[in-house]
């Protein structure tokens, strides 16, 4: 079933009714997952999953070491002064300011924060609310052949704004601590 159409390659779907029409699916509503799985969208853990062609090499890649926050690898004094802060941040500013900075490290790649993504085209139907992660990193619109980035713009470039960023490969929704763990894989 392609994109954007429902069961049946209607573009209508069961989920639209729970709401009314004016109103957006969120990640909150209960028929959120039901929506994305009428179109086509099928989140982790919905059917039997299939390794990709370059497992191989993924699983060659994930034995590499990285930078990490465990006690192990991470300075002790600086690991438990990060784990104070998290115990500190009673919400999802106290989170973006003081936590998500240590997690996230140095970069230098392009990213944006509370962006909407308002020149996208919808994912599926119109009726999910535009994307507005809290945290992305993306490409910069000189990196990509102008050609190609002109003929794919609506799903490539997010914003209208010249100089915004492009192919947002890495998003980070921040919650404050003890946020219900269900919704965390619909983000």
């Amino acid at each position: 079933m392609p994109l954007g159409k429902g069961p049946n390659g209607d573009p209508s779907s069961s989920t639209e009714n729970t709401k009314k029409p004016s109103e957006k699916l969120t990640a909150y509503d209960a028929a959120f997952e039901q929506h994305l799985i009428e179109f086509g969208i099928h989140l982790p853990g919905y059917g039997p999953t299939e390794r990709p062609t370059n497992w191989k090499a993924i699983k060659k890649r994930m034995v590499i070491r990285r930078p990490s926050l465990s006690e192990s690898h991470f300075p002790k004094r600086a690991f438990k002064d990060y784990v104070d802060i998290i115990g500190e941040a009673s919400n999802e500013s106290d989170v973006a300011t003081s936590v998500f900075p240590t997690l996230r490290g140095e970069t230098k790649l392009p990213s944006a924060t509370k962006k909407r993504f308002t020149a996208l085209d919808p994912l599926t139907n119109g009726k999910l609310v535009i994307p507005e992660p809290d945290y992305c990193v993306m490409a910069r619109l000189r990196e990509l052949d102008q050609r190609v980035r002109n003929e794919l713009r609506s799903l490539i470039v997010p914003s209208r704004h010249l100089k915004a960023p492009m192919l947002s490969n890495y998003f980070t929704e921040l919650k404050r601590p003890r946020n219900q763990p269900e919704y965390h894989m619909t983000q």
